[in-house]
């Protein structure tokens, strides 16, 4: 398979499945080891649940805080940061939705991300990567420490929690 995105504008980072039948041949494997979770699903969707409620908990937070900073942002992520789907990612899209994306993230020929709108991000946090939801910037970053007795700041806390809840999705799909 053919993962490096440095034949992409501006590219540097090794993006994998970034070519169709790559992704194609990437979803059916995860499709069928999806399927052959067994007694691990049980397990796995229970993480998955977790994740959501902490997602539902984090997105009014997360989305104030975009609201204030990215405006005015001079170094916006969305407009030169390289992302993808992890594995984790795509496992926990298809035992969400029963689907998967339509293509890995990519970026326009101004390295913008294909999922930037007027608005911010065109999608749903949950089928976002990951690390759309765990970087917050150093402005963001500040704030938080600013409002230390704001409830919101607990947000760093639970998207560590989700870290860790995708790792254990992580490690029970690798047994299959």
């Amino acid at each position: 398979m053919t993962t490096t995105a440095r034949d992409e504008p501006g590219g540097c980072w090794s993006v994998p499945w970034i070519h169709q039948p790559d992704w194609h041949e990437m979803l059916q494997c995860t499709g069928k080891n999806c399927a052959r979770l067994g007694g691990s699903r049980a397990e796995v969707m229970g993480h998955i649940d977790a994740i959501i409620m902490l997602y539902e908990e984090v997105e009014a937070p997360l989305s104030r805080l975009c609201e204030v900073t990215c405006p005015t942002c001079n170094d916006v992520c969305c407009l030169k940061a390289t992302v993808w789907y992890d594995q984790r990612d795509i496992i926990i899209y298809h035992l969400v939705t029963g689907l998967f994306p339509e293509h890995q993230i990519t970026r326009s020929a101004k390295g913008i991300c294909c999922n930037l709108g007027e608005n911010g991000c065109r999608l749903p946090r949950l089928q976002r990567p990951f690390i759309c939801t765990w970087y917050i910037c150093p402005e963001q970053t500040t704030m938080l420490k600013r409002e230390a007795g704001n409830p919101e700041v607990n947000i760093l806390e639970k998207i560590h929690q989700i870290k860790e809840l995708r790792k254990r999705i992580g490690t029970l799909y690798l047994q299959v």
